[in-house]
């Protein structure tokens, strides 16, 4: 989901029942990797990790590779 305000602090319940997803993986998978290719505008975004059932809680490693330098926080 990209940002507007990347100092925007803590997303919310509004944040995410208003703002469209910009990207996802074509399809929800119980699988220990999964892999996406995106094309984004130049902007701020934040990237949401899930499991597959709601209200379950995982470990995750994300890794994110670019064409060209970011900064990430």
């Amino acid at each position: 989901m990209q940002l507007k305000d990347p100092n925007c602090g803590r997303l919310d319940h509004n944040f995410f029942q208003y703002n469209a997803s910009v990207a996802e993986c074509p399809y929800f998978i119980d699988r220990r990797e999964v892999v996406g290719r995106h094309k984004l505008a130049l902007g701020t975004y934040c990237i949401v990790p899930s499991t597959l059932h709601p209200g379950h809680e995982g470990d995750f490693m994300l890794r994110v590779y670019t064409e060209k330098p970011i900064t990430s926080r």
